[in-house]
């Protein structure tokens, strides 16, 4: 397990490198989403069930078929869902939401799109503080003593933030200390 984490570290670390000198390339198919993200996410379930964490995926629609680079959302999904299921105690609850937006975000007026795709991952974990949302997409930030940090490396949303941008996409963070975080993807 500790090698697949170093592994997997390692791995993310070097596709930074990549996406910093503009490297790495987006290998976009069209594709249902909605099955996707439920593919992906299975793996979870096994996790929800040890951890006593109600798991659930929910969709606005049945399908949704678009265009996205598989290898990039799964590791975008994997990440935030692994933060989630870090810090949600037992008997919480984690949700992925996926909702078809009709209106053009206003962080992504400048995105030639028409049509946009919001996923939501909400948890039920401590929350942080506005001081800690505003710098948790920094890389190797990590909170100081307020919380325990469970063997973080200060890199995965920084990552996942490159990973949506790469995708001319946007990410944002909503928390409330004691009620637990939403991270939305569009």
């Amino acid at each position: 397990k500790n090698s697949k984490y170093l592994l997997r570290l390692v791995n993310q670390l070097l596709d930074f490198r990549k996406l910093d000198q503009g490297k790495m390339k987006l290998a976009v198919r069209q594709g249902d989403i909605v099955a996707f993200i439920q593919e992906i996410t299975e793996p979870f379930q096994f996790i929800a069930n040890k951890q006593q964490v109600n798991f659930k995926i929910e969709s606005s629609e049945v399908s949704l078929f678009t265009w996205f680079d598989p290898k990039f959302l799964e590791q975008i999904i994997y990440n935030l869902l692994s933060n989630a299921f870090k810090f949600t105690p037992k008997g919480g609850t984690i949700e992925v939401q996926l909702q078809e937006l009709t209106a053009i975000p206003k962080k992504l007026v400048k995105n030639k799109s028409k049509h946009f795709l919001k996923i939501s991952i909400r948890d039920t974990g401590p929350g942080m503080s506005k001081k800690v949302t505003k710098k948790v997409f920094q890389r190797f930030f990590k909170e100081d003593g307020k919380r325990e940090n469970k063997d973080g490396a200060g890199i995965g949303l920084a990552y996942t933030k490159s990973l949506v941008e790469r995708h001319y996409g946007h990410i944002a963070i909503k928390a409330v200390i004691g009620e637990g975080s939403i991270f939305s993807v569009t």
